[in-house]
């Protein structure tokens, strides 16, 4: 059985001092909302909540996972599913977003048994092959048990008139 991708509830929220300090936060995620509503849409049916500190955009059915751009003290914390990573940059945060929105970024889930042993992000080659991005391990790769792989990809159709929007990853 593919396991579920677990639903963000508490998503990462951090503690800023000051009434200036909060409306500058706010502000600044209110910029972002903007530019993340204006990339989604290029794509039909994309659901998106804003909050505080947070950006999710919720993953398409059945097989999509949600996208979650969250403000944290020093920088940001992407959240594609499972898998999570913090940046400085918020434009290199908002290509990753980009990328998994495009479905040009898919999440591999290594379970052994019920439990997670993995998430690894996969993003797409130009030769249509797919080339590890990024991982978060949770469990030791040594443990006793047979491995299963589960694959999530966001499959958003494109808005009529709509192109494709293109980011380049250095590295």
């Amino acid at each position: 059985m593919a396991p579920t991708l677990p639903i963000l509830r508490g998503e990462v929220s951090g503690r800023y001092d000051g009434e200036a300090r909060r409306r500058a936060r706010g502000r600044e995620i209110a910029t972002i909302a903007g530019r993340v509503e204006a990339m989604c849409a290029a794509y039909c049916g994309v659901e998106l909540v804003a909050g505080s500190d947070f950006i999710r955009i919720c993953g398409s059915e059945p097989r999509g996972f949600d996208i979650v751009l969250s403000l944290v003290a020093g920088g940001y914390v992407l959240s594609l599913g499972g898998w999570h990573d913090e940046f400085t940059d918020v434009e290199a945060a908002l290509c990753y977003m980009q990328l998994a929105l495009a479905g040009n970024l898919r999440l591999k889930i290594e379970c052994c048994g019920r439990k997670v042993r993995s998430w690894v992000i996969e993003r797409r080659c130009d030769d249509d092959g797919w080339r590890e991005e990024g991982f978060l391990i949770a469990a030791p790769s040594w443990w006793p048990r047979p491995v299963t792989t589960h694959y999530f990809q966001n499959c958003f159709a494109l808005a009529r008139g709509a192109a494709r929007g293109r980011c380049e990853l250095i590295g």
